[in-house]
């Protein structure tokens, strides 16, 4: 389960076009690019005690360093922040953070560590670009843009699993803090300013992607999806009934594919990612048994979207896929792989339901 979709797949299938698509989806690209530039231009920052902010501050690394030793000597630091912060790496287990930083007192928020792998001048070059934070899995529904800043805008609930790379966040902070020093000597803006400006803005990016894959994953439910008033301080077009239309038509379409998961994944559009398994390839992290249970937590909403895909298809095609499946699952469980990192009610929980979807 935790290795299906690490690879590209070798046929070509062509993605799928849904009618009216592309407009509403320019659309909302369009009001996230605003939404970015509004909270870069204005006075806003997170709190002092962040998770983000106490990461940085822990760092000792001179910013003197050329870009290609300051990344090095963060890295060897990174991989001692999993106990002092709780973050699910291969070298520990983690857990639920104590309290979230990002997703607001309705979430359960878990932060697995990774180190991808870059070149750092040209991360430097690009730095206003980057996505350190990486949302691999929300319980969230709406597509109101809301920047991921702790606070809770619905009442949906659940469990959030976010990737950070810690290297990669300490480039984008000194390429920032370097032009700081440039730009503005005598009136630098603050570190919990930068936090709010660049990696949470950019984190938007993943988020909406996971909320559009969470309103398919409603709809094929028959649950309703969240459609939120919005609260920006700027006029933004909804596009949320017209999107919602479109992903009705593609259930239609998906309903009558005869093919594997790992090709059902690469056809479903998303809408910065180009497709579902762009959403679900695993980051650049070892698995072991101190991690896996965080990344399987990751990837059993999009496995369980495609298992019913699969089921109410009634394809042939998938049925090695779905074996593989359905033994690693048996074998997750009966090695109480979730318990690692969860306490056991919750697991049992989880477990419980996939039971059901893989009977």
């Amino acid at each position: 389960m935790l290795n299906i979709f690490t690879k590209p797949s070798d046929s070509n299938r062509g993605s799928i076009s849904i009618p009216g698509f592309r407009v509403p989806r320019e659309g909302l690209l369009t009001n996230i690019s605003r939404v970015k530039e509004y909270y870069r231009e204005n006075n806003f920052g997170t709190k002092s005690n962040h998770l983000l902010v106490r990461i940085l501050q822990t760092l000792h690394v001179s910013l003197n360093h050329d870009v290609n030793k300051f990344h090095d000597l963060v890295t060897d630091q990174s991989y001692t922040m999993g106990s002092h912060f709780n973050l699910v790496s291969p070298m520990f287990k983690g857990g639920v953070q104590e309290k979230s930083n990002f997703y607001g007192n309705n979430v359960d928020e878990i932060i697995i560590s990774v180190n991808n792998l870059v070149d750092p001048v040209e991360a430097a070059n690009n730095w206003r670009t980057l996505e350190p934070l990486r949302v691999l899995y929300h319980p969230f529904t709406d597509l109101c843009c809301y920047i991921p800043n702790n606070i809770s805008y619905t009442e949906e609930e659940g469990v959030a699993i976010i990737a950070i790379d810690i290297p990669l966040l300490a480039i984008q902070y000194r390429q920032w803090r370097l032009e700081q020093m440039r730009t503005r000597p005598e009136n630098q803006q603050s570190m919990r300013q930068f936090l709010y400006q660049y990696p949470l803005c950019n984190m938007l990016d993943s988020h909406v992607d996971i909320a559009f894959f969470n309103r398919l994953d409603a709809l094929l439910n028959d649950s309703s999806p969240v459609i939120q008033r919005r609260r920006h301080p700027l006029a933004l077009p909804d596009y949320t009934s017209k999107l919602d239309d479109c992903l009705v038509d593609l259930l239609a379409i998906l309903v009558k594919k005869r093919t594997t998961y790992q090709n059902m994944a690469e056809i479903v559009p998303m809408l910065y990612k180009e497709s579902l398994l762009d959403v679900l390839l695993l980051p650049d992290i070892l698995i072991n048994r101190q991690d896996s249970w965080a990344i399987l937590l990751a990837q059993l909403p999009y496995i369980a979207f495609l298992v019913e895909m699969g089921r109410l298809s009634k394809s042939s095609a998938n049925k090695q896929e779905y074996n593989i499946v359905r033994r690693q699952f048996i074998r997750a469980k009966q090695d109480k792989l979730l318990e690692v990192g969860l306490p056991d009610n919750i697991a049992n929980g989880i477990y419980a339901k996939f039971s059901e979807l893989t009977a």
